[in-house]
């Protein structure tokens, strides 16, 4: 039986892990075939407000629990490889960019719990990344 911490991840979900930063300062993401990666989460699409690291509010519209630390600025989007709308590895729509994360171990310190915190990605993408 899996640990309370990793429970219930039973849905699918696409990572695309940042790059580094584009010009202007925001983070630039690898949209080229193979880049993506699968992940099997516990997906919950409630909004909530939380605080950036200058303590300023921020909306969150999604709650992802995960195996795995994901990194801030990376994109995220509910669905399968194979849901992905036409030819393209990359939706058009619906993409959720990571804002946070908390991180919370048991009383043991044996397991952890990482709580990704998400939010609607109003950017367009560019194919270069």
């Amino acid at each position: 039986m899996p640990t309370l911490e990793e429970m219930d991840r039973h849905q699918d979900a696409l990572y695309w892990p940042t790059t580094g930063t584009d010009q202007y300062g925001q983070p630039s993401h690898d949209f080229s075939a193979g880049a993506v990666v699968c992940l099997k989460v516990r997906w919950v699409g409630k909004r909530g407000l939380s605080s950036d690291a200058q303590g300023n509010p921020i909306t969150i519209d999604a709650t992802v629990v995960s195996n795995r630390a994901l990194t801030v600025g990376s994109l995220m989007w509910l669905g399968k490889l194979t849901d992905t709308p036409g030819t393209s590895e990359t939706p058009e729509s619906d993409l959720m960019i990571i804002v946070g994360h908390n991180t919370t171990t048991d009383v043991k310190n044996r397991f952890t719990r990482r709580e990704t915190l998400l939010q609607r990605f109003k950017n367009t993408l560019d194919s270069g990344g």
